[in-house]
């Protein structure tokens, strides 16, 4: 074993600290080191993790500065506060396919975003009669572009792509990707462990209290993005992973309460084919990779979640 560090792979439903403590079980000389990680995953996201030992605890920056490759699979048509699995639907959306070939997103038309800047808080029912009389309202034609219509879809969006009717998906998404590629801020998930005010952002979500704060942004630079496939995922095979997946789950995440709501949310739904996508993501530290499935979701007009979140590399070191 290398003395200053060991390349581990963090499997769903481990923390970081869970792979220290095997990392200790398995190497009675380490039980008096200090080990650190440089590089957290969430409870549901598996992958490479680097684990340092005694004075290269002191290099962790260094660590984390390193670039990530990431593959995450995105499955559209569901929004939660967490961005993926782990976290409480969104009642307000009822997931639906449409019975027409074609059909229009109608409701209330979203903020310009020329004033809608990434940090700032943003009024959950604007005033409608301020916005420009020349925006283009996203249009879905045929049923392959979005599988799902969202008519209350009714969030603010940071970025607006242009007029997407009678394009395919794969062409929407192409259109659409290139704003993730680059330097760009991207605001933290509600919940996350940055800190506002001295508390964590999850800490100021469970408590309902959001509407009291800013949330921040950082900056963020992703090299590239490419779609390695795409498919659907039936209502049915869709909560069977989520049962399995936030079983593996300790601690205290709501999984009682979330479990519940994705039962009512997909009771009858079974049939139902939801799109996936799966990306591969290459990137600098600090993104989040549910955050861009969730913005990703935003700039198309249909709500999305991460399915799944593997990290593939960090640096030189890789899954084999």
């Amino acid at each position: 074993m290398n003395e200053k560090l060991k390349i581990v792979y963090k499997k769903c439903g481990q923390t970081p600290l869970d792979c220290i403590n095997e990392i200790k079980k398995e190497n009675k000389e380490l039980l008096h080191l200090p080990l650190t990680y440089a590089g957290r995953l969430d409870p549901l996201a598996r992958g490479v993790l680097i684990i340092l030992i005694g004075d290269e605890c002191l290099k962790k920056d260094e660590y984390l500065k390193l670039g990530k490759v990431y593959e995450t699979t995105i499955i559209f048509g569901f929004e939660t506060d967490t961005y993926d699995l782990m976290g409480m639907v969104n009642k307000k959306i009822t997931p639906s396919i449409p019975t027409k070939e074609s059909f229009d997103f109608s409701g209330p038309r979203p903020p310009d975003p020329r004033f809608v800047r990434a940090g700032t808080r943003v009024n959950e029912e604007p005033d409608h009669k301020n916005w420009p009389t020349d925006f283009v309202l996203l249009k879905a034609k045929t049923k392959e572009v979005f599988e799902t219509v969202w008519p209350s879809f009714l969030k603010n969006l940071a970025r607006r792509p242009e007029d997407l009717s009678n394009i395919s998906f794969g062409e929407a998404l192409n259109k659409i990707l290139p704003q993730f590629i680059g330097r760009f801020k991207q605001s933290y998930p509600p919940y996350s462990s940055r800190t506002v005010n001295g508390k964590p952002l999850y800490k100021w979500a469970r408590e309902g209290k959001l509407d009291e704060i800013t949330i921040p942004a950082h900056d963020v630079f992703v090299e590239n993005i490419e779609v390695l496939r795409e498919g659907f995922l039936s209502g049915e095979n869709f909560l069977r992973k989520i049962k399995k997946d936030i079983a593996l789950v300790g601690g205290d995440f709501r999984q009682k309460e979330i479990i519940d709501l994705w039962e009512k949310t997909l009771k009858d739904k079974k049939a139902e084919q939801y799109k996936t996508i799966t990306l591969k993501i290459s990137c600098g530290s600090g993104v989040y990779v549910r955050g861009i499935a969730h913005e990703l979701g935003m700039s198309l007009g249909v709500p999305a979640i991460a399915l799944d979140i593997i990290r593939t590399k960090i640096g030189e070191y890789e899954i084999n």
